[in-house]
């Protein structure tokens, strides 16, 4: 509660414990006031929005090398033949645009949960999607899909008789 006691006036009862509070206007109006500009400079012509999206796009990259060397482990190579570390390379390659396109198509979804909808966290839902094979040896899905499983794979045009028909 220390940091925001410049912000809000803070009221505690003789137990201390917090009843009210009223923003401190003056405070804010001179930390908004204080905020500062920035500037995107390009050499092609295009709206400021584009721009600042590109802008923010570059956050994307980014969050990709840093996956690339923690989540699909690409920092050491553990290879003992080129042949193998290009087939690292290769795959690493291809799991990056499979990362890329989810992170894309989820956007919508980002944007009404941003923490629901991280690319680990969804690729973590997907893999809960099981099949088991039966008596006479046919294969079917294990479970129900779940209310967010079925969202995620709406952004892929993806539906339950998707998932039943690829694992037929």
């Amino acid at each position: 509660m220390k940091k925001y006691r410049k912000v809000f006036k803070l009221k505690y009862d003789q137990n201390g414990y917090l009843v009210a509070y009223q923003r401190n206007s003056r405070y804010i109006k001179e930390e908004i006031r204080n905020l500062g500009f920035f500037f995107i400079i390009t050499s092609e012509e295009m709206s400021a929005s584009k721009a600042l999206d590109i802008y923010r796009g570059r956050n994307n990259i980014e969050k990709m090398f840093r996956s690339l060397k923690s989540g699909i482990d690409f920092n050491k190579a553990r290879v003992h033949t080129t042949e193998s570390l290009k087939s690292k390379v290769f795959v690493t390659f291809i799991a990056m645009i499979v990362r890329n396109e989810l992170f894309q198509k989820a956007e919508e979804l980002r944007k009404k949960n941003r923490k629901a909808y991280t690319v680990p966290g969804m690729i973590s839902e997907l893999e809960n999607i099981e099949c088991t094979r039966n008596s006479v040896g046919k294969y079917r899905r294990k479970y129900a899909l779940t209310a967010k499983q079925k969202l995620i794979l709406k952004q892929f045009d993806m539906d339950e008789k998707y998932i039943d028909r690829s694992i037929d």
